[in-house]
């Protein structure tokens, strides 16, 4: 922590504002030394308690701090002879003072907050790994350590890793374009002939890395993105060699900012210091941001010739040169080569040199950020530390490693270890990971017999089958399906499947021994004695969930059903208790409309409909004001019609957009097919929900569609049926949306516009009850990945062409990236409905399965 603190330091004392820092803590320190003379102690006291507890004078070298106490302290008290306080008195005093700090925290906070995410950013920038900032922020950040609740300290520190990381993933996104053709240009220049032939290379891909931060200053979460993708080109997926590569680049740019704060030549007090003032002088004569082998050389004849001891040399060259330091650059070598005229072609290797504690390291960073950028943002510590480990030491015990070695790297890599415990955690992690390794071959060796259908459970059993191999069965079912889960049968959600299934097959399935299969599973292997919540009670959480979501499923259907049943009830309204022998007041008004619309004089309608209800003489008296009351209704909804056949889009009409809208397409459904139909009402109305907020969608329906105003029609009609109906199509055609994959297209042209233009339209062809959005276009630019054309081409036509860019900034880039991502992805989804008996209770259930298997870059093995 020793370097993250000066690094810190150094940051904050250039960010900070100093007059505000200083005004703020005068008044905080008045306020102390009035609560500390009210208590009745000295004015010696009170000066060594002020000194003691206040972040601002112990900031202060004695002079300054004198200055300062002189300002606030009353005529004829010297500030100066500071005592040490006794024990007791020193811990009541750091209390009062607290309690007054404790009133301006939020003026505190509302001052070092900017500065500290600056210096967050630049202590990130800098090669500081992110876990290992995150750790010193929330114990010797300067906010943080003047905090007693430890709450408001969390609070604050996690607020600004939020915004830090918020800030930093948007430039890095805004970035990667520009970045992938920076390392593409600058790696040809790089290459030699047989270059790719020969395939990755470590250390001309550090060099590459190496110019992205230094020279270019690319962030190094952008740098990282890229070289993964570089990676991934030459068909390596090894997230060991790049973090060893990130890492080494990292200490490369450490190396060259120690150059840069070097002191003039002639003012370094140690050999490296020399060294770097030399080094920073030819760079700047130069005007180079890299050096070289001959540039060191150079640089070392100046300082031999201008008197430099040569004894001191290896030291200066071990310490200080960015070269030795290159990933991939043998040091001892490179320097051997500096000092004794050797050639520098053999100082370099092609292979990145891994140990076992880089690769706990790697792992342990890899899960932590994935961990913190999904929410916790304390990233991994606690019980959380314990699953990950057991994680960690199962890959590497697939890496074939030995047991003392992976024993080595837990103990030195855990710094949060109970002292004298070490080997007995190391092994319980050994002795576990093993568990769940064997566990998991278990239920991945093939089951030769397919099970019988049509059997209940008690007949299985009765069959010599276990719920054992039930289960195993089951679960070799679903992973045919997504054979990549094959080797992480202790995810979350895998238990969960293979129970619901288990008890969507077999109703009678015993609940104990369901739960005796689950508490041996991968997963429930991996919560023993982790802490964690999760881990109470594991078997009967899961089997209680999926219970809970068989109830909700069938919840579900029932109130589909429910809504059919409405539908079905506003369109067979009888007339109202009038005993008519014709149809319904709904059919009625759809025979006068239908004659309207032919040309029909509205007394000759009247007098049918009056000639056709008036059969029962009884009744006739009745008849005439229910056929007018028809009519009425019948010609609002004709004027409507009328109304929508003669609509002109935005010509001098003042109107909201939602009924323009609805006119627009049901003008356009009625060109289209000559008629106007009820039905069209559910398609508009999910469009326009999909659109609009559904206050205006109601609004437009009752002030725009023929249908709503029909007789027989309920004003419970279109919040009720239409309105429901259309939130189940958008519900549905965002699930579409959701499980659909990119195919890869056969490209019909090498012009990227006319063929993102071409898929952009069989998107919204497929899709179109929803508006075009970011989701369809991350769908299209896999598809253009897919057909081979390059990440920085579909980021351009996106940039150019899309309809969903609008004021974004590098909108194309960020898609494109996202989309290369996820090329690696896939889902796989399965529906199916049932009748099923629970608890005596027969309940059609929608079971719906989604599986998936998402590339994060994540750790192999």
């Amino acid at each position: 922590m020793a370097e993250i603190r000066k690094a810190y330091r150094r940051q904050m004392n250039r960010l900070l504002p100093h007059e505000k820092l200083a005004a703020l803590y005068e008044g905080i320190d008045r306020e102390a030394m009035g609560a500390f003379a009210e208590a009745g102690y000295s004015w010696e006291e009170v000066k060594s308690g002020l000194m003691d507890n206040s972040f601002y004078l112990g900031r202060l070298e004695e002079a300054g701090a004198a200055q300062a106490l002189e300002k606030i302290l009353p005529a004829g008290i010297e500030p100066g002879h500071i005592r040490a306080l006794a024990s007791d008195k020193a811990g009541e005093m750091s209390r009062i003072y607290q309690e007054v700090r404790e009133r301006h925290e939020r003026e505190i906070a509302d001052l070092f907050a900017p500065a500290d995410e600056e210096a967050l950013s630049a202590l990130l920038d800098q090669g500081f790994s992110e876990r290992d900032v995150h750790a010193f922020i929330q114990d010797e950040g300067y906010f943080v350590s003047q905090i007693a609740d430890g709450q408001v300290a969390d609070r604050y520190a996690n607020n600004l890793f939020r915004a830090v990381a918020e800030a930093r993933g948007k430039k890095a996104d805004e970035d990667i374009e520009a970045c992938e053709e920076a390392a593409a240009e600058y790696a040809k220049l790089l290459e030699s002939p047989q270059g790719r032939e020969k395939g990755w290379n470590f250390h001309a891909e550090g060099q590459v890395a190496i110019y992205l931060l230094v020279q270019e200053k690319y962030m190094p979460e952008t740098v990282y993105d890229v070289m993964d993708s570089r990676l991934h080109n030459y068909g390596r997926e090894h997230v060991d060699e790049l973090e060893k590569l990130i890492e080494k680049a990292q200490q490369v740019k450490s190396a060259y900012l120690s150059i840069e704060d070097a002191p003039a030549v002639g003012q370094g007090k140690s050999p490296a210091a020399v060294y770097r003032s030399y080094l920073k002088r030819y760079m700047a004569e130069k005007g180079c941001h890299l050096l070289s082998f001959s540039d060191e050389r150079v640089v070392i004849r100046q300082m031999v010739e201008e008197g430099f001891p040569e004894k001191f040399l290896p030291q200066a060259l071990e310490k200080a040169s960015p070269v030795a330091r290159e990933p991939g650059r043998l040091e001892d070598k490179y320097i051997e080569a500096l000092l004794y005229d050797g050639e520098v072609k053999g100082t370099t290797t092609d292979k990145a040199e891994v140990s076992v504690l880089d690769m706990y390291k790697n792992r342990l960073a890899v899960y932590d950020k994935t961990f913190r950028r999904a929410g916790h943002d304390g990233g991994i510590a606690g019980n959380f530390r314990r699953y990950f480990d057991c994680l960690i030491t199962m890959s590497l015990i697939r890496k074939s490693r030995t047991d003392a070695e992976i024993e080595k790297a837990i103990i030195e890599g855990n710094s949060h270890i109970e002292k004298g415990r070490e080997h007995s955690y190391a092994q319980g992690l050994l002795e576990k990971a093993r568990r769940l390794i064997q566990k998991q071959q278990e239920w991945l060796e093939k089951v030769e017999d397919k099970l019988p259908s049509g059997k209940t459970f008690k007949e299985m059993l009765a069959l010599d089958y276990t719920a054992q191999a039930i289960w195993k069965y089951l679960l070799q079912e679903r992973l045919a399906l997504n054979p990549s889960r094959a080797g992480r049968l202790w995810e979350k959600g895998v238990d969960r499947d293979i129970a619901e299934t288990c008890l969507l097959r077999y109703k009678d399935f015993d609940r104990e021994a369901l739960h005796d299969v689950i508490g041996q599973s991968p997963r429930a292997i991996l919560l023993e004695d982790t802490g964690l919540a999760e881990a109470y009670d594991y078997a009967d959480e899961v089997i209680d969930s999926v219970v809970e979501q068989m109830a909700e499923n069938a919840a579900q259907l029932a109130e589909e059903d429910a809504l059919e049943e409405e539908y079905s009830r506003q369109l067979e309204l009888s007339a109202e208790g009038l005993e008519f022998d014709t149809a319904s007041e709904y059919q009625c008004g759809q025979g006068a409309l239908q004659l309207m619309m032919h040309g029909y004089d509205t007394l000759a309608i009247r007098n049918a409909l009056l000639k056709k209800t008036s059969q029962q003489k009884a009744k006739s008296k009745t008849a005439a004001p229910y056929v007018d009351g028809i009519l009425q209704r019948v010609r609002n909804a004709y004027s409507r019609i009328l109304a929508i056949k003669a609509y002109e889009q935005g010509k001098d009409i003042k109107e909201n957009a939602a009924e323009a809208e609805y006119k627009a397409e049901m003008k356009k459904l009625w060109q289209k097919n000559k008629v106007m139909r009820p039905a069209d009402d559910e398609s508009i109305a999910a469009k326009l929900l999909a659109r609009h907020k559904k206050e205006l969608v109601i609004a437009a329906l009752l002030a725009c569609s023929p249908w709503t105003v029909m007789p027989g029609v309920s004003g419970l009609y279109v919040e009720h049926y239409l309105i429901r109906k259309a939130q189940q199509e958008i519900l549905n055609a965002q699930r579409r949306l959701a499980r659909e994959r990119p195919m890869a297209r056969e490209k019909k042209t090498d012009n990227i516009a006319e063929e993102y233009r071409d898929e952009r339209e069989a998107m919204q062809k497929r899709h179109s009850l929803l508006p075009y959005n970011m989701k369809m276009d991350e769908l299209v630019a896999m598809s253009l990945l897919m057909a081979g054309f390059s990440t920085v081409a579909v980021g351009a036509v996106l940039e150019e062409e899309s309809p969903c860019r609008t004021s974004q900034q590098n909108y194309g880039a960020s898609v494109a990236t996202r989309a290369q991502k996820a090329v690696y992805s896939q889902t796989t989804v399965e529906e199916e409905t049932r009748s099923e008996t629970w608890a005596g209770v027969q309940t059609p259930v929608r079971h719906r399965t989604i599986t998936e298997t998402v590339y994060t870059g994540g750790v192999n093995g």
